[in-house]
């Protein structure tokens, strides 16, 4: 079963014959199966249809707000370019008609010929004919699609229906005969609304073949719109065709015979085929726009009235050797493949003011768009252009433009109706990004320590990054700042306004901060374009500025407060379609380019020009190491856990035990090796089930961390670390917790997540460090995991959070441990599930058993306060479509609705199954 995705949505299709593309798409509440049922496809025509968004085995329905004959229509275009063509035929039977009228007024350069087949809207906003479906969608919603279909066929309208058209009133019943009620819902309740938005005097511009179908006795389909259309249509030619209601088989014959005769008189045969080829073969002029920033690159190729659109990595020349460079360009190339060449690329990035860089673009792109007009600029003039795709300056008044950005980096740029360009920073995150999300996140690392430094103790921001980098203490930031990116610190800016957000007082300084700095450089470059008083508009645009509102409100603040004609808006079209304009602009005079910035020209390449270039080294940074610190206030914690820990044999571990069962292991069948390893796995619920009480206790103990307040911590080397740290990554997502409430600590930090990390564990003064930087309190409970019962590094966690006052968990698979008095936790669990059969490999029943134990301290620790009713996740985030379904469910469950109200209620209520019951209470 073919499938195309688009929009987050697999659509499903059917593609059948060869020759000539005809798009052939069905009826509200049809599918592709009505397409093929009424028409086959004769020698010389490619058939094609697919199922529109929430018909047929299309999934998922998608944001019902999308559910339009608009919409759908932008679909087709996308099934178009998904299967690369380029021009087709193009019909429909009544919306699917709809859609192919609307196809034909949009991209008329793509249409070969129209089949519009009893059609069911005009010009006109909505007509009486199609006001049954709204009745429709209140009876399914009221009383569900069984008893609402029963109901129905009780109405005198229905009975009305029935008498004049039988066909008519079995379709109607149809659609209450779909599995989704809330997907049919949506479609009786949108679709009928369409409202067209072109008029009869745009029909008379149609100048392809076309066919309208059209048969009397069908008042959802009147024969009178038939009639309108052909006549409107310059050449048209209307058939009228046999009704269903009198004859199924005779329709279907008559629409087979009509369509099969139009389209062999008009596209398969002699002379009309030839000229239908022809167009088809004719290449299209197509235009690439490339908008590389230090977050991402984007590629836009619009070619014959559609446009391409790809992603790809960061794109800063300066942060990029010639090979790199060459790599990105050939990977957004990919917009384009199977077209023609590009008639013309306009490239903005980031670094490309410098013209050593602009030269590096040039010959990297002169290898993937050999003898292809292109023009190189900074990615800022890219934004430029998008900002003055609505409104040009000089035009209504606007005296200039000024464009704020600020994303992974920040700079500024205006243009005045003289032509004047001004720039202002975009100097790079060593000396300038003042305002930029790189700038945020340093300065809250450096904030971090500064207060640290003056208090004595790790601030709340400090502990927030902490958890976020998976890093265990203050110390290793600065480590850690010389091997991130430029894009790792930028990231730490979205930490710092959710702990603004929060009320944290020095995030909040640090975008006040920001803020200030952003209005005071927009401002500056507003002085430079225009005087006070004249109008200038300030486009807003960014990671940081579009993804952040409250940010984004006080930078237009400010602005407004500086600037009395100030008009503050977000930037509409991404930066790529800027670029796009630029490559039209340039295809229209290859000699020149859009002027650039600081009355410096654009590097423009074009012709045969090419250019021999070298490969560059990458630059690698060794950090020095860093300076142990002590915890402050106390002695040297390791020499007490060192000295014990060192003591106990591992030989007595049941881990380290060889098992009797897989002596030979490496000479065993795979068949019973697997077998083996299953009987062994099968002991490990037994061996816990002998520990229920302890773990019931545990659970009580977070529980009680939870409804004071504080928080539950993981903390374990290796294999058992990663398991703590997953547990508390799924807390978020599951039950609707703030990331901090759960937390995992790892030996060796971020990086042991996915490699070994040599000596971590061995190290007990880095636990106790960790557990301080964390700032653990008596409310907390903090669990650790030592499969062998001896890792230093938890126990210097655990005799750290002992000694602040918290709850203490230590799990262990080692029940013969001997744990002296003064560094005993509050809880001891050891099930005994013996020797691994892989010798000393924890990581086998040792980490089996702690993934279910782990899942029973935050499943039911979570359940106990509150937030699980039944056995219902009712604080679920319904992040994705898999979990808004499952949300819905469980509103429509414990609500006792329909699942059509159940989605209402949770739309409204922002997705909280919470204050959905509530409003259905």
């Amino acid at each position: 079963m073919p499938f195309f995705a688009h929009d987050g949505i697999q659509f499903h299709y059917r593609d059948c014959g060869s020759g000539i593309p005809f798009v052939f798409q069905h009826g509200l509440g049809a599918d592709a199966n009505q397409t093929f049922e009424l028409f086959q496809p004769p020698a010389g025509i490619r058939l094609l249809t697919f199922d529109c968004r929430g018909h047929g085995d299309t999934r998922p329905l998608g944001a019902e707000k999308k559910i339009s004959v608009e919409t759908f229509t932008e679909d087709l275009r996308a099934f178009l370019d998904t299967l690369r063509i380029d021009h087709a035929i193009i019909g429909g039977i009544s919306m699917g008609a709809a859609m192919a009228l609307r196809f034909a007024l949009l991209y008329p350069e793509r249409v070969l010929g129209l089949v519009l087949s009893r059609p069911a809207w005009l010009d006109q906003s909505r007509s009486d004919n199609l006001q049954v479906f709204s009745t429709l969608a209140q009876f399914i919603r009221r009383h569900g699609a069984v008893e609402g279909a029963k109901r129905y066929q009780e109405t005198e309208a229905f009975q009305q229906v029935l008498k004049v058209s039988p066909d008519n009133a079995s379709s109607l019943l149809g659609q209450f005969t779909h599995p989704r009620a809330e997907e049919t819902v949506a479609k009786l309740e949108r679709i009928p609304n369409y409202v067209p938005q072109h008029t009869r005097a745009a029909w008379k511009k149609i100048r392809v073949p076309t066919l309208v179908l059209a048969n009397q006795q069908d008042a959802i389909h009147p024969f009178e719109f038939g009639t309108v259309l052909a006549r409107s249509i310059p050449g048209a030619q209307l058939v009228e065709i046999a009704p269903k209601s009198i004859s199924l088989k005779q329709h279907t014959a008559d629409v087979q015979r009509h369509v099969s005769q139009f389209l062999s008189r008009n596209f398969t045969r002699g002379r009309a085929r030839r000229a239908a080829m022809r167009r088809i073969t004719q290449a299209a002029p197509a235009f690439l726009g490339l908008d590389c920033g230090g977050t991402r690159s984007v590629a836009v190729c619009e070619y014959g009235g559609r446009v391409r659109r790809v992603e790809a990595g960061p794109g800063n020349v300066g942060l990029l050797n010639d090979s790199q460079l060459l790599a990105l360009f050939r990977e957004l190339s990919s917009v384009h493949k199977g077209l023609c060449v590009p008639s013309a690329v306009a490239i903005g990035m980031a670094g490309a003011g410098i013209a050593a860089q602009r030269q590096r673009i040039e010959r990297a792109a002169a290898k993937v768009w050999p003898r292809t007009p292109c023009v190189v600029t900074g990615d800022l003039d890219t934004a430029l252009a998008a900002a003055e795709i609505d409104e040009q300056v000089g035009k209504n008044g606007l005296a200039a433009l000024v464009v704020v950005l600020s994303g992974t980096g920040s700079v500024f740029c205006g243009k005045n109706a003289r032509g004047h360009y001004v720039r202002v920073g975009g100097w790079g995150h060593v000396v300038g990004d003042k305002g930029s999300a790189y700038e945020i996140g340093l300065r809250a690392i450096k904030a971090v320590l500064y207060y640290h430094d003056r208090d004595g103790k790790v601030p709340p921001l400090g502990r927030r990054l902490l958890g976020t980098l998976l890093l265990n203490e203050l110390r290793e930031f600065p480590e850690w700042v010389i091997a991130a990116s430029k894009t790792d610190i930028a990231a730490l800016a979205r930490e710092v306004s959710s702990a603004a957000i929060q009320g944290d007082k020095i995030a909040r300084d640090i975008l006040a901060a920001a803020a200030q700095s952003l209005a005071k450089d927009a401002l500056t470059c507003a002085s430079r374009l225009a005087r006070r008083g004249q109008r200038v508009k300030f486009v807003l645009t960014g990671s940081v500025l579009l993804n952040q509102p409250a940010f984004s409100r006080r930078v237009a603040k400010l602005i407004r407060e500086g600037w009395p004609r100030a008009e503050v808006a977000r930037l509409k079209h991404e930066p790529a379609l800027g670029a796009l304009a630029m490559a039209k602009q340039l295809s229209k005079a290859p000699g020149l380019a859009p002027s650039p910035l600081n009355g410096e020209r654009a590097g423009v390449r074009g012709g045969n020009v090419q250019h021999a270039f070298r490969d560059e080294g990458v630059e690698t940074n060794h950090p020095s190491p860093s300076i142990p610190l002590p915890v402050e206030g106390r002695g040297k914690p390791e020499m007490g856990v060192a000295h014990w820990t060192s003591d106990l044999g591992l030989s007595s571990a049941p881990t380290e035990q060889r098992h009797p069962r897989s002596m030979k292991l490496d000479k065993l069948p795979l068949g019973k090796a697997i077998g083996l390893m299953l009987s062994e796995d099968e002991k490990v619920p037994r061996a816990i089930l002998a520990e229920k009480k302890k773990i019931e206790g545990a659970i009580q103990l977070i529980v009680r961390s939870f409804k004071s307040g504080g928080r539950l911590f993981y903390v374990g080397a290796g294999t058992s670390g990663r398991l703590g740290v997953l547990d508390a990554s799924e807390c978020p997502p599951t039950f609707r917790t703030d990331p901090e409430m759960v937390q995992g600590i790892i030996a060796g930090g971020q990086t042991a997540l996915w490699r070994s990390i040599e000596g971590a564990e061995d190290d007990p003064a880095a636990g106790a460090r960790a557990i301080e930087s964390r700032g653990i309190t008596k409310r907390d409970t903090v669990v650790g995991i030592a499969a062998s019962g001896r890792t230093p590094f938890v126990w210097g966690a655990l005799d750290e959070a002992n000694h602040r006052g918290a709850a203490t968990v230590m799990l262990t698979f080692n029940p013969s441990l001997k744990i002296p008095r003064e560094h005993q936790p509050t809880i001891l669990i050891a099930p005994n599930i013996g020797p691994e059969i892989l010798t000393g490999s924890t990581r086998l029943k040792s980490g089996t058993a702690t993934k279910l134990i782990l899942n029973m301290f935050t499943t039911l620790a979570m359940v106990r306060i509150g937030k699980v009713l039944g056995n219902l996740m009712v604080d679920v985030k319904p992040t994705n479509v898999k979990l808004r379904d499952r949300a819905v469910r469980i509103v429509g469950t414990l609500a006792g609705c329909t699942e059509v109200a159940a989605r209402a209620a949770l739309e409204r209520s922002g997705w909280v199954i919470k204050s959905a019951l509530r409003r259905l209470a």
